[in-house]
């Protein structure tokens, strides 16, 4: 009984937390609000079973009329507007993030993957409602989205993390050259007063330092 009345107090709790981040809104064909923020903080916090409840309160609450939606809207209306589809598209990132830490545990990486997965479900069937319903093509809709913005910083992130992996492994193998190249590469290579004659056999192992082990 008691871990029932958590249940209905946390799931309520982050259906009003999601309902308040709705209302912090950018105006636009489709709003830049708070909600997806909202969504995953509360999958993360009560769970995958606790926050698709939530997300499926706060739905229909705003289908009931009262004003919960962006910019204090609320209504059937909404749903079946050109936005429609990223709001119950919330509810399909619910249930992907349910089915998947379900089935794969409950480990970090495993909850940001699922995360991500039901984003790009979520922002999916969201294009696809608002492509259908304004009659415009996949590329508008998906411009219009947000999903670009999104896509763009992804796509920098994974160059700036892919960069700095290739330096942390330029920099290692740097430090694993062998020895005889790092003895024929010491500064008393610079400073010898040898002939020319006597200086090749050193100045060939330079010729050899691109080739680490």
């Amino acid at each position: 009984m008691r871990n029932k009345t958590l249940d209905l107090t946390l799931t309520a709790l982050f259906a009003v937390i999601i309902c308040v981040c709705s209302w912090l809104s950018i105006p636009s064909v489709i709003p830049f609000t708070m909600q997806t923020f909202a969504v995953f903080i509360t999958l993360l916090v009560i769970g995958g079973k606790r926050g698709t409840t939530a997300i499926l309160l706060y739905i229909l609450l705003g289908i009931a009329g009262l004003p919960v939606f962006h910019s204090f809207t609320g209504g059937i209306g909404i749903l079946t507007g050109p936005s429609g589809g990223f709001i119950y598209g919330f509810l399909l990132m619910g249930l992907c993030y349910a089915l998947v830490t379900k089935k794969a545990g409950e480990k970090l990486y495993v909850k940001v993957s699922a995360l991500l997965t039901g984003m790009i479900l979520c922002y999916a069937v969201g294009c696809v409602h608002f492509a259908l319903v304004s009659e415009v093509s996949a590329k508008t809709a998906f411009f219009h989205s947000g999903a670009s913005v999104y896509t763009a910083r992804l796509i920098k992130a994974f160059r700036q993390h892919t960069a700095e992996f290739e330096n942390k492994e330029n920099q290692q193998s740097l430090t694993e050259i062998s020895p005889l190249v790092r003895v024929s590469i010491s500064p008393s290579f610079f400073l010898t007063t040898k002939p020319p004659e006597e200086s090749i056999p050193t100045a060939s192992a330079v010729f050899f330092c691109p080739f680490i082990k």
